[in-house]
């Protein structure tokens, strides 16, 4: 029994001295190298949050989520600004299609007298 006792002895001082010492298990300077650096981060009190919209493409019925940044998205001026150069240029293409339109009546009229 006393033996036992001694293996076991042998074997924990065995298994627990290397856990117990991590200086002696590891080289020197293995510590600076082991420890990540610390990283800082500096909160902003006017950062904000990005923005996600789910839109879905034309012909399509699958939404898909787009997160943009506020300084990224574009600001209230800007879109109202493209959405009328984007009607004036469907207006404009509307009035041309409208005097295509107009010119092979007349063309057609003129065939026919």
């Amino acid at each position: 029994m006393s033996r036992l006792i001694g293996v076991c002895g042998a074997l924990l001082v065995w298994c627990g001295g290397a856990a117990a010492d991590p200086a002696a298990s590891t080289p020197p300077g293995a510590d600076a190298v082991s420890a990540p650096p610390v990283k800082e981060i500096t909160i902003d009190p006017n950062a904000k949050e990005p923005v996600c919209r789910r839109a879905a493409p034309t012909g399509s019925r699958i939404a898909k989520e787009r997160c943009e940044t506020p300084a990224v998205a574009a600001s209230g001026a800007e879109r109202e600004q493209l959405r009328r150069d984007l009607d004036e240029m469907r207006t404009r293409a509307a009035m041309r299609e409208q005097a295509r339109a107009a010119a092979q009546l007349e063309a057609l009229r003129r065939a026919g007298l």
